[in-house]
């Protein structure tokens, strides 16, 4: 589900409403909700719901965030921070802001992560793919709107 491609610069904000709509706890395949990459591995983000996002104290509940970075495209920053467990039919207000040395997350309007952040990849080859749901992973029932990505 490409909906379109674009340049990876220094800072990059984005921003999204996202309608979630059934957490499935008996589901046991990892789903696709955003992801910014050419392959499964490239990751400015990857943006992925665990059959366990439902689940309040679990580990995997919430989304399941990475922000590649130089050193390690499947950094999983943010993690334990990335929301509590969602319930069906709820709309999580996501903003993320990027730069070569912080990565900051709200979700709903609060600062849910603020920390530094190793330095990503840039391109300005303008072939950078933006999936709503990515091709490796099975997509997640969710709805996405208001996107805005400022790079």
């Amino acid at each position: 589900n490409s909906i379109g491609t674009i340049d990876i610069y220094d800072t990059m904000i984005i921003e999204m409403d996202i309608g979630i709509g059934l957490v499935d706890s008996s589901s046991e395949a990892w789903e696709s909700v955003f992801h910014i990459g050419r392959t499964n591995y490239e990751r400015w983000p990857g943006i992925w719901l665990h059959p366990a996002a439902g689940i309040e104290g679990n580990a995997l509940d919430g989304f399941t965030l990475a922000y590649g970075d130089n050193d390690n495209w499947n950094t999983h920053q943010a993690q334990t921070e990335a929301g509590s467990a969602f319930t069906d039919n709820s709309i999580i207000s996501y903003k993320s802001i990027q730069t070569q040395t912080q990565l900051t997350i709200f979700e709903n309007g609060e600062k849910i992560y603020d920390e530094s952040y190793t330095a990503h990849p840039t391109t300005t080859t303008g072939d950078i793919p933006v999936y709503i749901g990515d091709p490796w992973y099975g997509p997640a029932d969710v709805t996405i709107t208001n996107l805005v990505i400022t790079t």
